[in-house]
């Protein structure tokens, strides 16, 4: 039993350092602040994260060592997120395909509405939600959020597509909804920065932990895994049965 207790903790330990391993936050500062993104990804990852801006390149931002990325264009800077995601679509969902998970994040104010992939990111300011509630999904993906909650303004825009998860609908539709994509999965928000949410930064840091957690490592990294653990298992059951 106490072999199996110590595996057991290893696997999770070691499985879920895998799934997080490599991450990515790609911004140029929403309503001019860095800041609550970065609070987010660092309530998550701690200083295991990196940030870029638009100017990144796919390859590096989307190299295979990275198995999550939050691309974040709320405010003014919804032209650019449609831009950078535009001109490299091709190549990320290739990259989510392989394994990656992708959570893109847009509360807008003058682009149109936007289709990467299987969703779409609604226009901004006829999408507005000052409120929002989790649907059966949504309570069990972010188990620390509550079920509903406001904001001044909790999303701007809505998401949609065929074959979607809806895991919180506002008053204007679905604002936090993922899918399956090939190996990995992709995550649709039109929330805003969690500074503008009056329950503070839970419920967009679940959602940055539950789309990271839907990233698949890759078969060596888990052969490596394996070897590992296999090992572990042996230096335990010869310190146990001496």
């Amino acid at each position: 039993m106490r072999l199996k207790t110590l595996l057991y903790l290893t696997l999770v330990v070691v499985f879920s350092t895998a799934a997080f391993a490599g991450n990515v936050l790609v911004q140029n500062g929403s309503w001019g602040q860095y800041a609550p993104n970065e609070n987010d990804m660092a309530a998550v990852f701690g200083a295991n994260y990196t940030e870029y801006n638009f100017s990144v390149s796919a390859a590096l931002a989307f190299s295979a060592g990275n198995k999550f990325v939050f691309v974040e264009g709320g405010d003014g800077q919804d032209s650019n997120f449609q831009t950078f995601l535009t001109t490299n679509q091709a190549f990320i969902l290739n990259w989510v395909s392989n394994g990656g998970a992708l959570l893109l994040q847009s509360a807008g104010w003058y682009a149109p509405a936007f289709t990467f992939g299987p969703g779409t990111i609604g226009a901004g300011q006829s999408d507005l939600s000052f409120c929002g509630t989790l649907t059966a999904a949504g309570t069990v993906a972010f188990p620390t959020t509550p079920v509903s909650q406001c904001g001044n303004y909790l999303s701007h825009d809505d998401i949609t597509g065929a074959g979607l998860t809806a895991f919180m609908t506002g008053n204007a539709g679905d604002n936090v909804a993922g899918i399956k994509f090939g190996g990995g999965y992709i995550m649709y928000t039109g929330l805003t920065d969690s500074q503008f949410h009056n329950a503070g930064g839970s419920l967009n840091q679940n959602v940055i932990a539950y789309t990271a957690a839907q990233g698949t490592p890759e078969p060596g990294t888990l052969i490596m895994l394996g070897t590992g653990i296999l090992g572990l298992a042996g230096t335990i059951r010869r310190k146990i049965n001496r």
